[in-house]
């Protein structure tokens, strides 16, 4: 019995890394990366529609690793005894099918415009 827990222990521990992962990654992106590539200085250097490739780049790079994580975690939090609560459900499923939606459906269409707005073939 006893180590079924120590497993278990090890397996929330994971949960909880990469939980704080997934949401260090958002927050980089989303406040350091991304406002670094249009910041002023970056858009004086690089031709327009070189900064709009190298924002891609990262998203794109950015989308996979969440659903990667998503996909983690997941699995950790399933080896997990412990019952989900509402607010954890609710979480998962707003988190989970935003990342989804995210790397699936978002970043291509992203992609689309951004072709489209410089006629660049793809």
């Amino acid at each position: 019995m006893k180590n079924l827990r120590s497993g278990e222990s090890r397996m929330a521990t994971v949960y909880r890394v990469i939980l704080v992962l997934w949401l260090g990654a958002a927050l980089a992106v989303s406040f350091l990366a991304i406002p670094v590539v249009f910041s002023p200085a970056i858009k004086a250097a690089l031709p327009a529609q070189s900064v709009g490739l190298v924002a891609q780049s990262i998203l794109g790079r950015y989308f996979w690793v969440q659903l990667g994580l998503a996909a983690v975690a997941l699995l950790c939090r399933r080896g997990m005894s412990a019952r989900w609560n509402r607010c954890e459900r609710l979480a998962w499923a707003v988190l989970g099918g935003g990342s989804i939606l995210a790397a699936t459906w978002m970043y291509p269409k992203m992609r689309a415009l951004y072709f489209t707005k410089y006629d660049v073939a793809q």
